[in-house]
């Protein structure tokens, strides 16, 4: 369902954002490796692949498991955090659809997926997936991890709930007015309080052109005779 489908996302977010923050790259995220506790809460588990990200890895390294890998580990480039956001992407589809986003059998079919294919939107799998929720995993799983979002708790924030303006502004994003105009919480100020709201305004205008003239400081402040202001300059 997608209330727990989010509740889970942010879990993980959290959680990745925590490894991240500890200087650890997971480099094996999968739903496999994702536990949901006697609490409900989802754990990220196994870190038996993991490595420190001060550390650059090996050209050869191509460590994790195909189906969760980003396109450029496929190279032998090293893990990033923009590697790791892939493979929560990919979770994040199969926790909303049910379904993965790509399907192969060989190393190669793997690579092609996810370098080459584009997974079937994940509100036509489910229609119970929120637009925000789409855009957010949709932007994990860019071929480009330059186009990723730059960290687990921008993911968080781009979610329902979050603030996808702050999101969208972190990640170097022009807004849209669509989403500006969405940003704002609905339903916070009852109608009455925002037409009283709005008559105060109107008096308080009212108000400033009715003492304008007397509290202008132009009128205040006579300027002198032209004459000696002539002579002045």
């Amino acid at each position: 369902p997608a209330a727990k489908a989010l509740e889970v996302a942010r879990q993980l977010c959290a959680g990745l954002a925590a490894a991240h923050e500890k200087g650890v790259l997971h480099r094996d995220l999968k739903p496999a490796n994702v536990m949901i506790d006697g609490r409900g809460q989802a754990r990220i588990t196994d870190f038996g692949l993991a490595v420190p990200a001060t550390v650059e890895g090996s050209p050869a390294d191509a460590a994790g498991t195909l189906a969760y890998m980003a396109p450029e580990r496929f190279r032998g480039t090293p893990a990033t955090v923009q590697s790791d956001l892939y493979g929560l992407g990919l979770i994040l589809y199969e926790t909303y659809t049910g379904k993965p986003a790509f399907k192969a059998g060989t190393v190669r079919e793997w690579e092609r997926a996810h370098s080459d294919s584009t997974p079937t939107s994940p509100t036509a799998l489910a229609a119970d997936v929120e637009p925000a929720v789409e855009r957010a995993i949709l932007r994990c799983l860019e071929k480009d991890p330059a186009k990723r979002p730059a960290s687990a708790a921008q993911v968080a924030a781009a979610l329902p709930g979050g603030d996808p303006l702050a999101a969208a502004l972190a990640a170097g994003e022009t807004p849209s007015p669509e989403l500006v105009a969405a940003s704002g919480e609905e339903g916070t100020l009852p109608r009455w309080q925002a037409w009283m709201w709005l008559a105060a305004c109107l008096v308080a205008i009212a108000v400033v052109f009715a003492i304008a003239s007397k509290v202008s400081l132009a009128n205040l402040i006579p300027l002198q005779d032209p004459t000696v202001l002539r002579a002045k300059a």
